[in-house]
């Protein structure tokens, strides 16, 4: 039963991801993007959810304890958050595209929640901020893990501090267990498979925000 519970609250979080916030096509009124420069911002990655049966059978208790061991996994197991090469790969279909400059990365690391970027006209900010990432097992088998990875990518104009371009892209590595890894295989060599399958999935979102938030506007 406390199997059932953590799983249906794990869906109900994907759930509540796939039905945020909607995309926002970049509308060509707001391009003079030759003239600005496309500013990466670092935002500090969430707790990484380490999702496996046996804390999950002790109910809350046991995700409480998930919770608590989430807070330093990632660093301890050489996890990597890939949403600074997401918005590289942005910054570079934008240059190729729009003849975009290239600015210097904005850090927002430690920033409280909601603090606004620098109002400055020559920016446009390219931030893709991670709300879930982690790894779970299948409810039918509890040896082999699937990744998740659910990153909110924003254009921002930093002369308005307005949203002109939006997308959330929400990813699960494996549908069912038969060709998913354990979790030794997903941690072996410092994550490297975790670290390859978490950069397979932003390199998606990149695919994904460009046609559905880029692909709109004429080069």
């Amino acid at each position: 039963m406390n199997h059932r519970f953590v799983a249906i609250a794990v869906s109900a979080l994907a759930l509540s991801a796939c039905a945020g916030p909607k995309t926002i096509p970049l509308d060509a009124s707001h391009l003079a993007v030759q003239e600005r420069a496309l500013v990466p911002v670092t935002q500090e990655a969430p707790i990484f959810m380490p999702m496996r049966a046996s804390r999950a059978g002790f109910g809350m208790v046991g995700a409480l304890a998930m919770i608590k061991e989430g807070e330093t996994y990632a660093v301890e197991n050489g996890i990597v958050d890939p949403s600074a090469e997401l918005e590289a790969r942005i910054q570079a279909r934008m240059q190729e595209k729009f003849g975009a400059r290239l600015g210097q990365r904005l850090d927002f690391t430690g920033a409280p929640a909601g603090t606004p970027y620098p109002v400055d006209a020559g920016s446009l900010y390219v931030d893709a901020k991670v709300y879930g990432w982690g790894y779970s097992y299948f409810p039918t088998d509890w040896t082999h893990f699937r990744v998740n990875y659910g990153v909110m990518i924003h254009l921002v104009d930093g002369a308005a501090g307005t949203v002109i371009g939006q997308y959330n892209c929400n990813k699960y590595s494996h549908t069912d267990s038969k060709t998913a890894p354990t979790l030794d295989q997903l941690l072996e060599n410092n994550s490297a498979l975790m670290n390859s399958t978490l950069k397979s999935m932003a390199e998606a979102c990149a695919a994904e925000f460009d046609a559905q938030v880029l692909g709109t506007v004429a080069a």
